[in-house]
């Protein structure tokens, strides 16, 4: 699997990933950023800077993975999205799933 967030900061996303590995949850995040986000919150639209935190997980991992970012996040409401990975390499594959569940 692989899933994205957004945070407000470099610190946070480096937070949240390196809590996700830390804790076996996920075997890779990756931080990219600052990317500019622009979206509809209580009725205005916003422009904001964010850090995209992309994570690789075991899709055993998925609802683990979703409870533990939502209970750390700063955000009210954070982007939680998940995409099943159809393609992968075997060794890849393999370590995903030999460091996250």
């Amino acid at each position: 699997m692989i899933g994205w967030t957004t945070t407000a900061s470099r610190e946070e996303a480096e937070g949240l990933g390196r809590g996700l590995v830390e804790a076996g949850l996920v075997a890779c995040a990756q931080i990219n950023g600052p990317v500019t986000s622009i979206y509809r919150w209580d009725g205005a639209v916003e422009t904001a800077q964010e850090f995209r935190l992309t994570l690789k997980f075991a899709s055993a991992r998925q609802h683990e993975v979703g409870t533990w970012l939502h209970a750390h996040h700063s955000y009210q409401t954070p982007q939680w999205v998940c995409i099943s990975a159809d393609s992968v390499s075997k060794n890849y594959l393999n370590w995903v799933m030999q460091t996250s569940t």
